[in-house]
């Protein structure tokens, strides 16, 4: 039996999975991020601090074990890529259909996750603890069919081609403050930003032994953990009754130090023998010893660490958006832009969006839908897609959520942009507690 967890694909698996348009807050993400007009309480804290000042929201409110993560995989649907994850078998035609579903050019796989673990507010007072993980991967196709076939003594000429990652984790501990100033209300939130681990990975091309009929790859992990950041967010809400108007300014100030004295390195050997085991030798690496990176360092180690700490800070993100209050039937109608004004590792992949959502209560309910759309040519170049190919992006978003008294969850099915004329599909799931008083 071929175990099947390619190097890149495995990482459906791992605890640690931002994409896109995801929200910390899971009723947000039910009407497609739109929502710093409505967030009200704890929500508030990561979404707007100008609405702990607004009248009628909660004197007391408590978020607890909210979860938001985002998945996209190009040329693979969701079943596929969970299987892949897991490593199950697949027979032939399965094979040759992944195979045949992904570009000459290789896959790619990225997502985020979001976990706010804490939201406590007290009137115009607002903490929260919160962590933070993206990745994004590519594989070259042959390096998916190795994976999927294992290596054919036959073959000479396999080309993996970009076959790397990057991943970085953090903690935030966040404190907000709202203030009514005339019939605005301005509001501020401070992060003190804990960077736990940042990493690349990279596989090399493979060498060939023609006597033996053998295989090997050079495969590398370079990265450093721990760290120290800040970050600010200013915005303003102005409340006209049924109707109100929000701008916020996400990482308007702040700065993300990692430890450069920490760096090292881990070098592995994938071959002939082992090659359909990719994904899960690339994972244990994470947990292995590491060797100091230094200048007399293998090249392929300082090869991969090139490029580690590139941007790998928090964007500084404007987001203008409304909500109305439709009178009677008490439908909430939401609307918001989003542009990143500054490229960061930590932030999402769509430069800038739009996005629109509708919610309705009824009796303990409230169901929710939104859509969002990547604005043409938006999408960040801190992948290491080619530039060329991100000039494909056509990202969009269709969302659902269901508020059952304290519980919020929310899904979405999500094409994350496009390569090579084929669509990056996933989904985004998000879940949580809230309880107001």
């Amino acid at each position: 039996m071929i175990r099947t967890a390619s190097v890149a694909l495995a990482a459906a698996a791992l605890p640690a999975a931002l994409s896109a348009q995801l929200s910390p807050v899971p009723a947000a993400n039910g009407v497609a991020g739109a929502y710093i007009s409505q967030a009200r309480g704890h929500e508030a804290l990561w979404m707007n601090p100008a609405n702990l000042a607004l009248k009628g929201g909660p004197s007391v409110s408590l978020g607890l074990a909210n979860f938001g993560t985002s998945f996209a995989a190009l040329g693979l649907d969701l079943q596929q890529v969970q299987k892949l994850a897991q490593g199950d078998a697949f027979d032939a035609a399965a094979r040759a259909e992944i195979l045949g579903n992904i570009p000459s050019d290789g896959t790619n796989i990225r997502g985020q996750l979001l976990v706010p673990v804490l939201g406590l507010q007290l009137g115009k007072l607002a903490f929260g603890l919160g962590a933070g993980a993206v990745y994004d991967y590519n594989v070259g196709r042959d390096m998916v069919d190795l994976t999927l076939n294992g290596y054919n003594q036959n073959r000479v000429d396999y080309r993996i081609g970009n076959t790397n990652g990057r991943q970085a984790t953090y903690l935030d501990a966040a404190v907000a403050f709202g203030q009514r100033v005339g019939p605005i209300a301005l509001g501020v939130t401070g992060h003190y930003i804990m960077p736990r681990a940042v990493d690349n990975w990279r596989i090399f091309e493979p060498e060939y032994d023609l006597v033996n009929r053998t295989m090997r790859m050079q495969a590398f992990t370079a990265g450093t953990n721990a760290g120290s950041g800040f970050s600010v967010d200013v915005g303003g809400t102005v409340d006209l009754g049924p109707l109100t108007v929000s701008a916020v300014l996400q990482n308007v100030a702040g700065n993300v130090t990692w430890n450069e004295d920490n760096l090292a390195y881990r070098q592995f050997e994938l071959n002939n023998t082992n090659v359909d085991d990719a994904g899960e030798i690339l994972g244990d690496q994470f947990e292995a010893g590491t060797t100091p990176l230094t200048a007399n360092s293998p090249l392929g180690a300082i090869q991969t660490a090139n490029g580690l700490f590139n941007k790998a800070f928090l964007p500084r993100t404007l987001r203008v958006g409304s909500h109305l209050k439709l009178p009677v039937i008490g439908t909430r109608v939401s609307a918001q832009y989003n542009n990143q004004l500054q490229e960061g590792f930590l932030g999402g992949f769509w430069k800038s969006s739009v996005s629109v959502g509708l919610a309705q209560k009824i009796l303990f309910f409230t169901p929710s839908i939104g859509y969002a759309k990547q604005l043409s040519g938006s999408e960040t170049t801190l992948s290491s897609i080619a530039a060329a190919a991100q000039a494909q992006s056509e990202g969009q978003m269709l969302t659902a959520g269901l508020g059952l008294g304290p519980l919020n969850i929310s899904v979405a099915k999500l094409t994350d942009g496009r390569r090579s004329n084929t669509d990056r599909q996933g989904v985004i799931v998000s879940a949580g507690l809230t309880l107001g008083f």
